[in-house]
């Protein structure tokens, strides 16, 4: 069991934060964020009952974490945020491995670095960062399998299937739903949302909101190490029909 109870405090400078109409052209819009001192509390509890043999990982981790911002830890806006989430791994004929995991949460005035955001590492068949919001709940399952070694150089393959939902619960009332607008939240870092029939809309839509991808990678172990030493992933965004590439350092 591991505890922690923390202060982080940042100071963000944004520059150029917009989004493009055209590309081709310098946007007029508005930044998507402006600069804010970002202070908060976290509370966190983790229950680890994993354990590694070699490249195989077995057990259950659990986490929960809770995050207070505002005046009180020197941050310019008031907002918080709950989480949590578990992981397994189970051994299959030796050296095969099963791990799935899921996680979620929720906040509330979220500020733009601190959103829940969703792509890369987390869905490896999307751009990093595509996809924000102030409320998340993901999944993963990979199955993990030797293909040959060299010396004391193990070579392993993945399978994998990831999935999230991103959205915002709580966005602001535009002037009128049926036009595409930018609308500034009254809060100090002015983040500002496009909002209307082409742009964000409040709420889960289940068509609109989930993002899927598959795809398979390789794992490069030392035996000595239980975690890998670098590694290669490619992933195909089901919904976006496209793939990425992504490089591992590490576990």
């Amino acid at each position: 069991m591991k505890t922690q109870v923390a202060w982080k405090y940042e100071d963000q400078t944004a520059i150029k934060s917009y989004v493009p109409t055209d590309p081709e052209k310098t946007p007029i819009a508005n930044q998507a964020t402006e600069g804010a001192r970002v202070g908060f509390g976290r509370a966190q509890l983790n229950f680890d009952f994993r354990s590694r043999e070699f490249a195989v990982m077995t057990g259950t981790s659990l986490e929960g974490r809770l995050d207070v911002a505002g005046g009180a830890f020197r941050g310019d806006v008031e907002w918080w945020r709950v989480g949590g989430g578990f992981e397994h791994g189970a051994k299959f004929f030796k050296s095969h491995n099963l791990v799935y995991a899921a996680s979620g949460s929720v906040g509330y005035n979220l500020p733009f670095w601190n959103e829940a955001t969703a792509g890369g590492p987390n869905l490896r068949g999307y751009l990093y960062n595509q996809f924000r919001g102030d409320t998340q709940v993901s999944a993963k399952i990979e199955y993990h399998f030797p293909l040959f070694s060299i010396g004391s150089l193990d070579f392993r393959a993945l399978w994998f299937y990831d999935a999230s939902a991103v959205w915002f619960r709580n966005l602001p009332q535009p002037p009128d739903p049926l036009m595409n607008s930018f609308i500034v939240r009254n809060t100090p870092d002015a983040r500002s949302y496009y909002v209307g029939p082409n742009g964000l809309r409040k709420g889960f839509d289940f068509t609109r909101d989930i993002h899927q991808d598959v795809g398979g990678g390789l794992r490069f172990f030392l035996r000595s190490v239980a975690v890998p030493l670098v590694g290669f992933d490619a992933g195909y965004g089901l919904e976006a029909h496209t793939w990425r590439f992504i490089l591992v350092v590490g576990a």
